[in-house]
This record gives structure tokens, C-alpha cells and sequence, in this order.
């Protein structure tokens, strides 16, 4: 079995050398695709990029098993004692228990792609909603620690997610406020599926007569 690897310490510092290279590498591109992602989406779609890889992250786990660092111990076992059939026995075996293992994570997240997604960022959603009050001048806000006040004439949008029964509510103003450009809430629970939630249509109405009348 041909082998460049030798005990020496030049053979060591070699391959140091190579791993430092690839872990800078692998740090200096990282760099660079973050930060140029940054100045192409908003800051709140890279969030739900960066939930999306966690995700991938964590289906890494069974799909590697820890193999891809195993393998290199029980080889390199087998290249020391000179032993190819062994050596090559841990690579193989290694490969095709992967193999099976990522498939079979890769046919899960496939057929409950829509399931994770809607998990996933149902939960990226809940750490940001607010309690939201209103009266005929006023949206009233609270993060559970601090509450403000938002004039309704500072509402140019009201939206919400069609998808899930709960329909989260996102308020879109005009001028940020201390919570953000963005109010999201969660109303009362309708089983309205996929047609509107009702005070979607009440704040519409609340924000274009203060927009009307001036004030």
C-alpha cells in the first residue's frame, strides 16, 4: 500500500501545514460569502437563511454519523500497520454507511420539507411577536418588557401569513419604531384557513382614515 505519510516531524509539520491551510481556506471563503449575502438580501432574510443551514447542520449529524472522522482514524490504523485490505475495508465500509444513512436523511427532509419549514420558521416568527393593543389614535406595543405607542397614521401596510391557521399578523410602518420597522402579533384565533383574518381589515381601515384626516 503506497503511503506518502512518514513518523518524522517534518512529515508532521506537513501535515499541519495542509489542515491549517484548509481550515483558513474554509474561514476566509465563509467570510466572504457571508458578507456578501448580507449586502444582497435584508437582514431578515438572511436570518431565515441562516435557520435554513442550522437545519442542514443538524441533518448533517445522523447522515455522517461521525464517520467523516472515524474514517480517517481506523485508515490511517490500517496504514501504519501496513495493512491495505484493512485500510481499504474502513474507507468502504465508511462510504457506504453514509451513503445509506444521508439518503435516507436526505428522502426524510424531502418528504417533510414543508412540515420543517413551517416549524422552523413558525418558531423564527414567535421570538419576535409583540402584544398589540389599539384605540382610535394609537397602536399600543409591548415586548412583554417595555410598551410604546405607534400613531396610526405611521401604518402604511398590514399583512399576514395565509399559510398557518394562527395567522400571524406583520405590521409594516412607515418610519421604524424602538421595536423595528415591522410590528408582528398574533390575533385571536379564527378557523379561517386560507381567507383573511378579520383585523387585518380593521386596521386598514383605522390607519387609512387617520391618513385621510391628516392626523
Amino acid at each position: 500500500m503506497r503511503s506518502d505519510l512518514g513518523s518524522g516531524a517534518g512529515a508532521m509539520a506537513r501535515g499541519a501545514g495542509v489542515n491549517l491551510l484548509g481550515m483558513g481556506a474554509t474561514t476566509v471563503v465563509g467570510f466572504v460569502f457571508a458578507f456578501a449575502v448580507t449586502h444582497v438580501i435584508s437582514a431578515h432574510d438572511f436570518g431565515l437563511y441562516s435557520l435554513a443551514t442550522s437545519v442542514l447542520a443538524l441533518a448533517f449529524l445522523p447522515g455522517l454519523l461521525g464517520l467523516d472522522t472515524g474514517v480517517i482514524r481506523f485508515v490511517a490504523l490500517g496504514a501504519g500497520a501496513k495493512d491495505e485490505r484493512r485500510a481499504r475495508g474502513a474507507l468502504q465500509l465508511a462510504t457506504v454507511l453514509v451513503v445509506f444513512t444521508s439518503g435516507a436523511v436526505t428522502v426524510l427532509l424531502w418528504k417533510y420539507a414543508s412540515w420543517i419549514a413551517g416549524s422552523v420558521f413558525f418558531l423564527w416568527d414567535a421570538l419576535r411577536l409583540k402584544v398589540v393593543n389599539v384605540d382610535e389614535h394609537f397602536l399600543y406595543v409591548s415586548n412583554y418588557l417595555k410598551e410604546i405607542t405607534i400613531p396610526l397614521s405611521n401604518i402604511y401596510d398590514v399583512t399576514e401569513n395565509f399559510w398557518l391557521n394562527t395567522h400571524p399578523v406583520t405590521i409594516h410602518l412607515k418610519s421604524p419604531s424602538e421595536f423595528g420597522g415591522r410590528i408582528v402579533f398574533m390575533p385571536k384565533t379564527r378557523f379561517l384557513f386560507f381567507s383573511s383574518h378579520p383585523v387585518v381589515k380593521e386596521l386598514k381601515q383605522l390607519a387609512r382614515g387617520k391618513l385621510q384626516s391628516g392626523k
